[in-house]
C-alpha cells in the first residue's frame, strides 16, 4: 500500500475524493486538495516494516445547489 500512496498525485487524490463524495451524495461535486504532505515516506528504508506511516492534506469540496 505505501508504494501506491507514495506516488499518488494531487490530481489523483482530487479525483478519488470527488468520485466517492459524488457517489455518496448522489450529486456531482468538485474537490481541491492542498498542502499534500508525504514526509513520512521519504525515509522508507529507515522505517520498520510494521510502523505506521501517514499522508496528510487539506480538502475543499464544492458543489452547486
Amino acid at each position: 500500500m505505501s508504494n501506491k500512496l507514495k506516488t499518488i498525485s494531487v490530481g489523483q487524490f482530487e479525483h478519488l475524493i470527488s468520485k466517492a463524495v459524488s457517489e455518496y451524495v448522489n450529486e456531482e461535486c468538485e474537490c481541491k486538495v492542498t498542502n499534500l504532505d508525504t514526509a513520512d515516506f521519504d525515509y522508507e528504508d529507515n522505517v520498520g516494516v510494521h510502523e505506521k506511516r501517514k499522508v496528510s492534506f487539506d480538502v475543499t469540496v464544492s458543489y452547486k445547489e
